[in-house]
């Protein structure tokens, strides 16, 4: 699996090279299947949810983080042609 620039800017400022590992690890074995999926990582109060989609709803993976120091928000990846990418470098 390759990462942009921007992924990768975020994992460092974000301190979060967790998250790219659990991409990885568990979910880039689903892109056999789905060639394009949706990564929404939200982060609340040092708790953290990972849902993946198809990119029209169909829910792929979702994963609970219990504690993580990633700032609080909304922050959306795509994975397709072995590619982790932000949304703006599609």
């Amino acid at each position: 699996m390759l990462v942009t620039d921007g992924v990768k800017y975020f994992a460092e400022t974000a301190g979060c090279y967790w998250f790219l590992d659990i991409v990885a690890t568990e979910i880039f074995r689903i892109q056999a299947t789905h060639p394009f999926m949706v990564i929404d990582l939200e982060v609340n109060d040092t708790k953290a949810i990972i849902r993946v989609s198809d990119g029209n709803d169909a829910a792929l993976f979702n994963r609970h983080i219990h504690y993580t120091d990633a700032p609080d928000g909304l922050w959306r990846f795509y994975l397709t042609d072995n590619v982790l990418l932000l949304p703006g470098e599609y």
